[in-house]
């Protein structure tokens, strides 16, 4: 029953009034089936004892290519692929002094867009997930990172996917970049990260997560990084980029903006008009701005019809000298994340102001092509997490996690394989048929 009014709850928390189009944008990445509902069933059933539930995370690269061949970039890897660097990543989670060493009661999260049976089973044995002893507990969902993912409200699909296609090598989104900048699914993984990941099947059953990627390893944790969140009431933790490591101390912008300004159309944002002494400027320039540059903050929830006309703003902080005000930034390849705070309806009006600006998937950085123009490196899902975490959240509720968590990324293919074999000591070689 408890896990039947948990469900609930969070149907209820988002309705089509308090985030809009939140169940289409869910259905276009996340094809959801009868797997799915099993998967919930089991995991409400896995955490019955009252637990706190928590999990890991991985967005799994693809391990194919186009021709169904598997993904060798790089000579250096000899026969090694993606698969033999998830193995090592997952591994790093169970070894005695991590997380799940120590706490082993944490599910792991896999989302992936090609992985077979077989792939996911190699994973599993080579790692020991899912075994006869139900000691560690995987589950797997599937994930679209193709055209069919993006919007049409949105988006113009059609001009999006044209101009990311002349960026790719033959025209195919799979393939790499030709100017050795972050193609097309890299930015979907952003937008995965950015706002989709706090409402995804499998993660809607949790209260916390903590993401690592398939090129990381989390070598060793001295506490409970989820027990830790719970008991300081923090609402997102990393590495580093705490408030201490700022000029002055950072003020979170509804609070100080609403302090300084009578002109406050909501809790969260004003409209278009900023005091003397406020400073803001648009995502696509970050470095640009000075204290006496003109304000280019927007109201959240008055969007211009015009994407290129959307700003995105830089939170307000307090300076410690005469320059500009700086606010941590917050490198997200690591981060351990209380759902809850992000699943707010103000959060999803965040990121879809963020869509609406195409903020992920078209040009934001003038310098490099013609304005306006889709493709060629969007904002990242760090740029966007540093924006959500200094305008959302105050200082008290973000917690640096450095002296309790050794992590190490990236960890790169060459570093344990070669043509000759591993070099690490670890699993041999996957095949991938």
């Amino acid at each position: 029953m408890a896990a039947l009014i948990v469900g609930a709850a969070m149907a209820a928390a988002t309705t089509e009034a308090t985030h809009p189009h939140l169940q289409d944008m869910i259905r276009r990445v996340f094809p959801q089936t009868d797997e799915t509902a099993k998967a919930e069933r089991e995991m409400d059933a896995y955490f019955g004892d009252g637990s706190i539930r928590a999990g890991v995370v991985f967005l799994l690269k693809d391990l194919r290519d186009i021709s169904g061949q598997p993904y060798r970039q790089n000579k250096k890897w000899g026969k090694c692929t993606y698969l033999d660097q998830a193995i090592r990543s997952a591994r790093s989670v169970l070894n005695k002094n991590s997380l799940l060493g120590k706490f082993p009661k944490y599910p792991l999260l896999f989302y992936h867009a090609d992985w077979r049976d077989e792939d996911k089973t190699k994973l599993e044995t080579a790692v020991g997930l899912n075994m006869n002893d139900d000691k560690y507990k995987a589950w797997w969902h599937p994930v679209v990172f193709g055209p069919e993912a993006l919007p049409p409200y949105l988006y113009n699909v059609n001009a999006t996917i044209t101009g990311w296609q002349q960026l790719h090598v033959d025209g195919d989104l799979r393939r790499e970049t030709r100017n050795n900048i972050h193609g097309f699914g890299y930015m979907l993984m952003c937008r995965f990260y950015a706002g989709l990941i706090h409402h995804a099947p499998l993660t809607r059953k949790l209260d916390y997560y903590l993401r690592i990627d398939g090129d990381s390893r989390l070598q060793s944790v001295k506490q409970d990084p989820f027990e830790l969140m719970k008991r300081k009431g923090a609402k997102y933790a990393t590495l580093g980029g705490n408030y201490r490591e700022t000029a002055g101390s950072a003020v979170a912008l509804p609070r100080f903006y609403a302090q300084t300004n009578p002109d406050v159309k909501t809790d969260l944002w004003t409209s278009a008009g900023c005091s003397a002494n406020a400073v803001a400027c648009p995502a696509t320039q970050p470095r640009a701005h000075k204290a006496t540059a003109p304000c280019a903050l927007r109201c959240v929830f008055d969007v211009p019809a015009e994407p290129d006309a959307v700003k995105l703003p830089v939170p307000l902080c307090k300076s410690g000298g005469a320059g500009p005000p700086r606010c941590p930034s917050f490198y997200n390849n690591f981060e351990v994340v209380d759902l809850q705070a992000f699943r707010t309806a103000e959060q999803w009006a965040f990121f879809l102001l963020a869509e609406r600006s195409h903020a992920f998937l078209c040009e934001a950085f003038p310098g490099r092509t013609r304005p306006g123009r889709c493709g060629g490196g969007g904002m990242g899902d760090a740029i966007f997490r540093t924006l959500q975490v200094n305008t959302f959240l105050t200082p008290a509720e973000v917690l640096g996690l450095r002296a309790t968590v050794s992590y190490h990324h990236p960890a790169p293919i060459a570093k344990f394989c070669g043509p000759r074999g591993v070099t690490d000591g670890g699993p041999p070689v996957q095949s991938i048929s």
